[in-house]
């Protein structure tokens, strides 16, 4: 039946990726659990365990790509699709963040705008080095001073043998 249901909604999903199907299966542990309480002479060789449950929710996932979510009642399947119907319209108009985008939120110390690819590249440097908790913008500059990119810092890193030299080749920096 899933099978024949996954084949179907592909045939009408016109995006090239996968639809995404979820099931929300309200009370079920609480019935498994009423079952085990009060078994019928015919369910007791059929009944299930809370371990067979979760190993039919991996495989829907592994077989299916079929995310299944156990809830305790209704009231808690509506707070879901409430949440999840509110994060699918508002999806469109959440601004999708890279890693250099904290490095715009301080400022630049260029003015300007002739500036050449390595004074910018620089400022970058320093910018993201201001990233780092309790380093300054004086430190910031300081260390750049000693290891000008990126590159520099992780080869003097790389190359020191001792743990301690490690520690040691930026913490001198950092006291001045």
């Amino acid at each position: 039946w899933l099978e024949e249901k996954c084949a179907s909604w592909k045939n009408k999903w016109s995006r090239s990726e996968s639809p995404r199907v979820m099931i929300l299966l309200p009370g079920v542990m609480d019935e498994v659990h009423r079952q085990w309480n009060n078994p019928s002479k015919k369910d007791k060789e059929f009944l299930m365990t809370d371990a067979d449950i979760n190993d039919a929710i991996v495989w829907l996932q592994v077989a299916f790509r079929v995310e299944s979510q156990l809830m305790k009642s209704k009231e808690d399947v509506l707070d879901f699709l409430i949440k999840m119907t509110r994060s699918i319209s508002e999806e469109p108009y959440a601004r999708q963040s890279t890693e250099l985008e904290c490095v715009r939120k301080i400022k630049s110390s260029l003015e300007g705008q002739n500036h050449s690819p390595l004074e910018i590249a620089q400022d970058t440097w320093i910018r993201m080095l201001q990233q780092v908790p309790t380093l300054s913008a004086t430190r910031a500059e300081t260390l750049a001073q000693y290891y000008p990119t990126a590159r520099s810092l992780w080869q003097a890193y790389v190359t020191t043998k001792e743990e301690s030299g490690k520690k040691m080749s930026v913490a001198h920096l950092m006291s001045e």
